[in-house]
């Protein structure tokens, strides 16, 4: 599971952890990277809010229920991740990209 937000990001949330975009990797044999298999989605914030968190996650369980890829977290819990890495990066307003790939 990776968050990370569109331009002037030094840390991204990788599973669990917020890691600095230098020292990101993802592994060759990660099925998101061999065969695109993975969901993702876009969110926007405004003023340090997310704009409808919940529409925009209940979509990406959705698309990832049709795939069979289990989200790690709830989405109580991955709202708490994203706007950790919002505070993280001293970030109140830009566009946020959740990746969730089989692993």
């Amino acid at each position: 599971l990776l968050i990370l937000l569109k331009s002037k990001m030094s840390l991204l949330w990788i599973t669990g952890r917020l890691i600095d975009k230098a020292d990101a990797k993802v592994s060759p044999f990660d099925h998101g990277f061999l065969y695109g298999d993975g969901v993702w989605e876009h969110l926007r914030a405004f003023g340090g809010k997310l704009f409808r968190p919940h529409e925009h996650l209940n979509r990406l369980f959705a698309a990832a229920s049709l795939f069979e890829i289990r989200i790690p977290l709830d989405e109580d819990e991955l709202v708490a991740a994203i706007d950790a890495t919002l505070k993280a990066n001293d970030r109140t307003d830009g566009y946020v990209r959740v990746i969730v790939t089989r692993g």
